[in-house]
């Protein structure tokens, strides 16, 4: 089972990477040939641009898990607000939600975290993309952080397609597709990224689902930092 898995990662990995590289070509030809108008030009370029975005993605992506999960990722520790990094990755995550006529909510509390800053910014990133892209237009995803003794605990709701238990079981291995017809863009590797960042900190991550009623990923993450008192991170170290 995991040997096809890892053949339909390839072949899916291939696909992706196939993809753009064939509209930037082709359209970088195409701006070659005479008589487009500039708005003509800048479309086209636009098209260039968002394609080269979504190749260095791809290869950011297959690159990070791969350097996760060999244990070859040095992780520094130091003190952040939490709260104001999940806040920006919403940001940048507005106009895809935008874009779908979806409402994203957030409630987000103040936690200053002692962990890798790096690191963890790809958790978010991932579990709020993927809310957004497999919920459909004009459904909603709410976001929330709070702090439980010594844990910050983060969730994301949506109201999107939702997950079969079978699914649900294999979620965050490396080559699984929950998408066989490769309908959505990506190669499925976010979720095992989430995995392998939150095992690395010493965090966990559940997920609540149910075909058609939408999914709720909670996670857990040590580290959390005493708001009653100057808490100091202990020095910046790696671990391996």
């Amino acid at each position: 089972a995991v040997r096809a898995r890892r053949d339909e990662y390839v072949n899916t990995f291939t696909h992706e990477f196939k993809t753009p590289l064939t509209a930037i070509r082709g359209f970088a030809e195409l701006l070659q040939e005479p008589g487009f108008t500039e708005e003509e030009q800048k479309k086209y370029l636009q098209i260039i641009a968002s394609e080269s975005c979504q190749l260095t993605q791809l290869a950011n992506d297959a690159l990070l898990l791969t350097k996760l999960e060999s244990k070859d990722m040095p992780m520094v520790k130091e003190d952040f607000w939490l709260d104001e990094q999940i806040s920006q990755c919403l940001t940048l995550l507005e106009v895809s939600a935008r874009e779908k006529r979806q409402s994203l909510t957030a409630d987000i509390g103040p936690v200053e975290l002692c962990g890798s800053e790096d690191l963890l910014s790809h958790v978010w990133m991932n579990l709020v993309s993927n809310a957004v892209k497999y919920t459909p237009e004009g459904g909603s995803i709410s976001v929330s952080l709070r702090q439980q003794g010594g844990e910050a605990v983060f969730t994301v709701s949506d109201t999107g397609i939702g997950m079969t238990e079978e699914v649900k079981s294999h979620i965050f291995d490396r080559y699984y597709q929950a998408d066989p017809s490769h309908t959505k863009k990506g190669i499925g590797l976010g979720l095992s990224i989430v995995h392998s960042v939150l095992e690395l900190c010493g965090g966990r991550i559940d997920v609540e689902s149910a075909p058609g009623k939408g999914s709720t990923f909670t996670v857990w993450l040590p580290g959390a930092l005493p708001q009653s008192e100057a808490a100091v991170c202990p020095p910046q170290r790696d671990i391996r």
